[in-house]
């Protein structure tokens, strides 16, 4: 006997660019089933996890029952996930060629071990699936007939109804390509049978953070066979979940807004829509050629809100703040940031010189930064002479020694800064 359906319920340049949503990379990527890590499953244990690099949600034996669901729960906001599968023959003797009695694809804010029970419940109700789960159903036995049928439905409980969906068909054998998407608002599946071509499509209006209670959740599988039995493979997998983006309160800004020394204060300010917890991130965008990566302390964690980048070469920088909710919601506010070069130190040329009385020498100077580099456009020096006898030309710096001997003290003033460099006459 099959078991019984249930019935459903259900300043300075610091400009700041415009705060956004991220889409991020798949949380979930499975391009065959070779490996099946970061997947639990539950249910009967008679079969291999994986046959041929597939899935196998039921081997064709009768009155099966089991979930496979990814272990990390993920952004359910909007969303995007693919998979292709295949319904085959089951034992034979058993019913022949009848295959039943189907699958789900499963979105559950419950826990990895939830698994409902064999024949028409198809692994979802009947179980430990509770009130804050959704399934999208996949028939290949539909309240006493075969066919090929789908189904929205929630609450741990089946569907009451379904849709037929010839021409295509479940039942041929051929690699079926399925596509579920959420924008918020609708639930959306597309099926292609990648041989024949035939195709099916329907969507649902639900507010999935309301019925799963949050906006993340595990998602996964669930497959069942009953007197009649079928083997169910999923051949691939992949995910693409955002969530809500938080909101930028304060944009990402700098202090002080012309960076005169080695260090600057950045900041952002944000709040989460959904109840999460946010954490920051600083990247880098762009850099003077040349110079080293600015340290950021602290980063990548919930008090980077307030970072000190520390520099190592005058220029103009960019720098991104990411802002992650726990949620899964990703916005980003990015902030310029011109480090001045500020004269720092002179240093004069040469060192030590040892002159011959009534010679001359070429003294010349250089204004360092606070990086201890050059500075690009170099001021006009003043030239004296500190201690000792001779002359010096204030504006060149070209030193004439008198006819005594003993040392010298150059000196080369500009900006508020003086170098020195010392000297002796020789007979």
């Amino acid at each position: 006997m099959r078991k019984r359906r249930h019935s459903r319920p259900m300043g300075r340049f610091v400009e700041v660019l415009e705060s956004r949503q991220l889409l991020s990379g798949a949380q979930i990527d499975y391009t065959n089933f070779s490996s099946t890590a970061g997947l639990v499953t539950n249910g009967f244990g008679s079969a291999p996890t994986t046959t041929n690099n597939t899935l196998e949600l039921t081997d064709g034996g009768p009155d099966e029952a089991r979930s496979a669901l990814y272990g990390t729960k993920v952004p359910i906001d909007t969303f995007t996930a693919h998979f292709s599968f295949q319904v085959g023959v089951g034992q034979p003797g058993v019913d022949g060629t009848s295959e039943a009695d189907g699958f789900t694809f499963v979105i559950d804010n419950g826990t990895t071990s939830d698994v409902g029970a064999s024949g028409f419940d198809l692994a979802y109700s009947s179980g430990t699936f509770g009130s804050q789960s959704v399934a999208l159903e996949f028939n290949t036995y539909n309240l006493g007939a075969f066919g090929s049928t789908f189904a929205f439905t929630s609450g741990g409980v089946g569907p009451s109804s379904t849709n037929d969906v010839s021409p295509l068909d479940y039942h041929s054998g051929d690699t079926i390509a399925a596509t579920v998407t959420y924008d918020g608002t609708n639930l959306a599946i597309s099926l292609v049978d990648t041989t024949a071509s035939t195709s099916y499509a329907t969507s649902e209006a639900i507010n999935l953070a309301s019925v799963l209670g949050g906006h993340t959740a595990f998602v996964g599988f669930t497959g069942a066979t009953g007197s009649d039995d079928s083997v169910q493979e999923i051949n691939n997998f992949d995910f693409t979940g955002t969530g809500v983006a938080p909101t930028i309160t304060t944009a990402a800004a700098v202090s002080p807004v012309v960076v005169t020394g080695t260090k600057a204060h950045l900041s952002v300010a944000a709040v989460s829509n959904t109840g999460g917890t946010l954490s920051y991130n600083w990247t880098l965008l762009h850099k003077p050629s040349g110079a080293a990566v600015p340290t950021l302390k602290p980063n990548d964690s919930g008090s980077a809100n307030d970072t000190i980048a520390h520099f190592f070469k005058a220029g103009t920088y960019i720098f991104r703040a990411t802002v992650t909710d726990s949620n899964g919601g990703t916005a980003v506010s990015d902030v310029a940031v011109v480090v001045e070069q500020t004269p720092t130190q002179i240093k004069m040329q040469p060192h030590k010189a040892q002159i011959v009385k009534g010679t001359t020498e070429q003294y010349s100077a250089a204004m360092y930064d606070q990086f201890g580099h050059a500075l690009e456009v170099q001021p006009a020096f003043t030239f004296a002479i500190v201690t000792g006898a001779g002359s010096i030309d204030a504006s060149t710096g070209l030193f004439s020694a008198s006819g005594s001997i003993g040392h010298l003290l150059i000196s080369a003033s500009a900006d508020d800064l003086t170098g020195e460099a010392g000297a002796t006459v020789i007979s």
